[in-house]
Order: C-alpha cells, then sequence, then structure tokens
C-alpha cells in the first residue's frame, strides 16, 4: 500500500487498522496457523502492526512536516498494544519526503528511463546494465537492514545514500550511451540531409549535455558526506515493490 500524498498518514493508517483487524479474524479462526506465519505467542497486536508498518505500508509526501507527523502516528499506533513502549521505529525509508509526480535534483528533473533494459542496447552496456541490477538489490537490503537495525544507522544511511548516487550516475550513462550524441553536430555535416534530422540531433547532443552536468553534480554531492541526495524517484527509493528489475 503505498500512498503518493500521505499528509497526515489517515489512509495508510485506515489500512493498517483493516490488516490488523482482518488478520485478527483469521487468528481466532486458526490461531496455530496465524501464531506460525507472524512468529507470535497468542494474540500480540503490535508484533502484526510492526511487520505489516516494516513489508507493506509506503508513503511520500513533498512536505517534511507531514512526513513526520505520518511517521508519529505509526509510532503512537505501536505503543498502546506495547507493554514497554519501544523506541520509534526508523520509517526514513518507508514513508519519505520527495516529489511524487516529478523526479528533481535541485531545480532540474531527472527522468530517468528503466526501460532501457529492455532496449537492443550495444555489447558495451551490458556491464552498465548488470550494476543498475547489483545496486537495486544492494539499495533494497540494506534499507530494509535499517529499519531492523539497533546499530548505526548514520553509516548504513550514509552506504544507501552513495549507493542511490551510484545507480543514478550509472543510468544516466547508460541513457547517454543510448542516445550516442556526445559531439556538438557540425552543420556542415546535415547540408544534404533533411533539417528535421540536424534539429533531433541538436536536441540529443543538448540533452547528453544535461546529463553530463547532472552527473557531476552528484559526484560532487558524493564527495560531500554532509551533503544530502535530496531526490525521490519511485523505482528508486522503493525497488522491492515497484522496480521490476529485481
Amino acid at each position: 500500500v503505498c500512498d503518493p500524498a500521505i499528509g497526515s498518514g489517515a489512509f495508510p493508517m485506515g489500512i493498517l487498522n483493516e490488516m490488523v483487524m482482518l488478520i485478527n479474524v483469521l487468528h481466532e479462526a486458526s490461531p496455530d496457523v496465524v501464531e506460525n506465519t507472524w512468529q507470535m505467542t497468542n494474540w500480540q497486536p503490535a508484533t502484526v502492526k510492526k511487520h505489516i508498518i516494516q513489508n507493506s505500508i509506503y508513503g511520500v509526501d513533498i512536505e517534511k512536516g507531514a512526513v513526520d507527523i505520518a511517521r508519529l502516528r505509526f509510532w503512537l499506533s505501536l505503543i498502546i498494544d506495547e507493554e514497554h513502549p519501544g523506541a520509534l521505529p526508523s520509517l526514513d525509508y518507508k514513508i519519505v519526503v520527495g516529489n511524487s509526480l516529478v523526479s528533481k535534483l535541485g531545480e532540474d528533473v531527472i527522468d530517468i528511463d528503466w526501460s532501457l533494459e529492455s532496449e537492443a542496447l550495444e555489447l558495451f552496456n551490458e556491464d552498465l546494465k548488470e550494476r543498475k541490477k547489483d545496486l537495486l538489490r544492494q539499495i533494497s537490503l540494506k534499507q530494509k537492514q535499517y529499519y531492523e537495525t539497533t546499530g548505526d544507522k548514520h553509516k548504513l544511511a550514509a552506504q544507501i545514500r552513495n549507493l542511490k548516487i551510484d545507480l543514478l550516475i550509472n543510468q544516466l550513462e547508460l541513457m547517454i550511451n543510448k542516445q550516442d550524441m556526445v559531439a556538438e553536430p557540425v552543420p556542415e555535416y546535415y547540408r544534404n540531409k533533411p533539417k528535421a534530422k540536424y534539429k533531433e540531433d541538436v536536441n540529443k547532443y543538448l540533452q547528453c549535455q544535461g546529463w553530463e552536468k547532472q552527473i557531476n553534480r552528484l559526484k560532487r554531492i558524493k564527495a560531500n558526506p554532509g551533503e544530502s541526495l535530496d531526490f525521490f524517484d519511485w523505482k528508486l527509493d522503493f525497488p522491492e515493490v515497484l522496480n521490476e528489475l529485481i
């Protein structure tokens, strides 16, 4: 379940309560099966809620304040069912700040073409494609670890940030290779060609130049550990459920 404009979290919170109610009905009908599935003794609503929040709830909002409120609501929903309330679950990669309509790095839109995997690309791009899959798997795994760990979350967050930067750079390089227009078109070359062809190649060249600029910016961000990656993309941030490549 993913809410693209989560606000205060009313919709996913309602879904969470609905799912807990349904699982409770199943528990009453077949307690042994449900307790074995959820690894609990007797009915433990907090345990069920934690599993659902970790594995089934996602949300995005452009306003940081809204994201903070939504995360707090999920924590409050847990402590009412716990005898000894624990710390706030790490929902940094489950309910996130971002623009759910366009993927922007600063003022620049980065429109990632994830479909390149199915394109008939040259052999020299195979390494880039395989690296993309590996990076996506690592991001998904480490974001799950972040939710579960009680260790150094700051170090793990830095690793996730760098993996996402590496993946964005990888994908932009793949997009540049596909266009194959790194040299500026020379008008004389198109003297006997349709004018539309020259205009098309100029647009491709300018697009590649824009992607090169974004790659350089991403490299500068990675080199500065104190600078955050303020970028959201559905298939990058929630790869385990939205990216068919893993």
